[in-house]
């Protein structure tokens, strides 16, 4: 990844940005796409430094919404009905199923599966009736 975007940047600070994104895509094999995103990140920030060696976030900032009041307040419903969908749980606490599953997984380490439901053999189910006139008799 970094290296992909070393050689848009390279690209670009090399020809003072007078180049066109095909050349570039020509030039490097990359998606138009992928170029205009680091163009576009490039000129926001003037430091291509930066741009090229982008750092992660720290665990603390990627874990703001998952905090311990968050995980009670998932526990709780999940223990409450379990059968509960991801979804219908992220729109009560307004965020994103994936949070929630995410919640679910890693912090109270449960596994997730969907609820089997088989049909009920009654007596009447197990014995069908039997129709007759379908097959051609022979002749």
């Amino acid at each position: 990844e970094e290296e992909r975007r070393c050689a848009v940047v390279m690209c670009l600070v090399n020809n003072n940005g007078n180049i066109e994104n095909r050349e570039i895509q020509r030039a490097t094999g990359l998606t138009m796409r992928y170029i205009q995103k680091t163009r576009k990140k490039l000129e926001e920030s003037k430091n291509p430094r930066g741009l090229i060696s982008r750092q992660r976030k720290s665990q603390e900032a990627m874990r703001t919404r998952r905090d311990e009041n968050f995980v009670n307040q998932v526990r709780e419903i999940v223990e409450k009905t379990p059968d509960r969908a991801f979804r219908a749980i992220g729109n009560d606490l307004k965020v994103n199923p994936m949070t929630i599953r995410a919640c679910v997984n890693e912090d109270l380490r449960c596994k997730s599966y969907k609820m089997q439901t088989g049909q009920i053999l009654s007596q009447a189910n197990k014995n069908p009736p039997r129709i007759s006139g379908l097959l051609a008799a022979p002749t």
